[in-house]
């Protein structure tokens, strides 16, 4: 990956002005697809590290899915109940 070159930008830190962004964005009265994305666009916002990350965790990617593939038998054999060692009942 080619190294990223940080740029100081600004950013909204204080709740009260996150609320007026919302508002303001809410509050826009224009052509439908303009109004659903200024919308959209806070659901799905994230930051370029929080990108790059991302696209990181593609890489071990076969680990992964070993891994995910156990869990999964492990939730199987815990559903059928084949695993199940029962309690002693009390004399």
């Amino acid at each position: 990956m080619a190294p990223v070159h940080v740029k100081n930008r600004l950013a909204i830190t204080e709740p009260r002005e996150v609320a007026q962004l919302l508002r303001a964005i809410h509050g826009y009265r224009g052509h439908p697809v303009v109004e659903a994305a200024f919308k959209l666009a806070p659901l799905v916002f994230v930051r370029p590290g929080e990108l790059r990350a991302a696209y990181n965790r593609a890489q071990r990617l076969d680990e992964r899915r070993k891994m995910m593939q156990a869990r999964a038998d492990y939730l199987d054999v815990l559903r059928t109940g084949s695993n199940v060692v029962p309690f002693r009942a009390k004399s």
